[in-house]
Parts: structure tokens; sequence; C-alpha cells
């Protein structure tokens, strides 16, 4: 048996780190992302779980469908000294539904909250002064 070369990664460039981060933005798979960029979808993970320090951070708010005409509404990328439990409360407070955080392999937390929220909860975040309104990435279905 030959013995197989493990090739040494290149280093990812600044175009290719945009792209990643803007695929991000977009809510685009980590698969798709990896086939757009030309790299393996490991340096993706990678690159979402390191994020980029000179971006600002966007908040994305996503409807989710489930089965039927039942949706979700997630809501990511919100910084950690911001206590998502507590947001999870107003929330519900505010908009009468329930909600809870959620852990996820490469976006970390992020809060769901049943049914169409995003315009609710793209409002309340601007209101309690978490995001101005170019820092908010909503994601129409």
């Amino acid at each position: 048996m030959e013995a197989v070369k493990m090739e040494k990664k290149k280093e990812l460039s600044d175009f290719d780190k945009g792209q990643i981060e803007m695929a991000r933005r977009l809510g685009l798979s980590v698969s798709r992302t990896a086939s757009l960029v030309g790299c393996s979808k490991r340096t993706v993970i990678s690159n979402f779980q390191k994020g980029r320090k000179d971006v600002q951070p966007v908040i994305s708010v996503k409807l989710q469908q489930r089965n039927g005409r039942k949706t979700l509404t997630n809501i990511q990328g919100i910084p950690d000294e911001h206590d998502k439990k507590k947001l999870v409360q107003a929330f519900k407070e505010k908009f009468a539904c329930d909600g809870s955080v959620v852990e996820h392999p490469i976006f970390g937390e992020m809060i769901q909250l049943p049914g169409d929220q995003r315009k609710n909860a793209c409002q309340f975040l601007v209101e309690i002064g978490l995001a101005k309104d170019d820092q908010l990435n909503v994601v129409e279905s």
C-alpha cells in the first residue's frame, strides 16, 4: 500500500473569508458555502466559529418552515454579552408567545419563537438598542 501524502491546507485569502462571511449572513448552508468557496466543510465551520473581528455583528432573523403551516422564527448572532434567556422572557411578554434558547452546532445559541415574528423581533431589537437597522439581516421566505 502506498502512503497517501496529506496536503497541507492553504490559508484562505481575505476574499474567501469575505465570501464565507457573506454566505453566513445570507443563511447559506455549510455545504453550499464550501462548494462556492472551493474549500472543505471543516474550513467553513471553523471560519464560522472564529468569526471575523473587523465585521460588525449581524443579527440574523429567519423563518424556518416546520410541518404543515407551522413555522419558527430563529434569531441568531446576538452577542454573548447579552443574556439570551432574559431576551426570551422579554419576547414572551411583549408578543404573548412561547420561546426558547436553542444550541446550534455552527451558529451557537439562538432564540426560537413560534410563528412568524420576524418584523416584531426586529422592531423590538431596535427599540431596546440591541441592534441598529443595518445590523439586522431579515431572511424573507
